[in-house]
């Protein structure tokens, strides 16, 4: 998937980072304006270590702005990504299929599965004691 994402500094380095653990194409980042003495953009320096493109408006309103989202949401625009997508389902979803293994060897899942497994009510017919009710 290309995407593109909008500030939100450290939340954003978040979602930068776990997309590109994906292996999603970042076409660009988006950053507010810095300020005097702020800290820096946790968002932006995330993306300049890891050789995203970044952009920085005075305002996300200005015509500049406005047309460099165009330009990042043009191979959508096009088709091309539709057409990618296609392709990629037809050859059997090889992508996808990767995609899902690594999400599901990644450490939140595994850690989820061991402590859904300390949690017996959760499992299938455990929510309620079936002997008594």
């Amino acid at each position: 998937m290309k995407i593109a994402i909008v500030g939100q500094q450290d939340f954003g380095k978040a979602v930068l980072e776990a997309f590109l653990a994906r292996k999603d194409e970042v076409a660009a980042v988006f950053c507010a304006p810095e300020k005097p003495g702020a800290r820096p953009d946790a968002l932006k320096v995330a993306a300049q270590e890891k050789g995203v493109k970044v952009l920085q408006f005075a305002s996300l309103k200005s015509d500049e702005a406005k047309q460099a989202m165009k330009d990042c949401l043009a191979r959508i625009q096009s088709g091309e990504y539709a057409r990618d997508f296609i392709l990629e389902n037809r050859a059997g979803a090889p992508t996808l299929n990767a995609r899902r293994r690594l999400l599901a060897e990644h450490d939140i899942e595994i850690v989820g599965e061991k402590l859904r497994a300390m949690m017996p009510w959760i499992r299938k017919n455990k929510l309620v004691d079936q002997t008594r009710n």
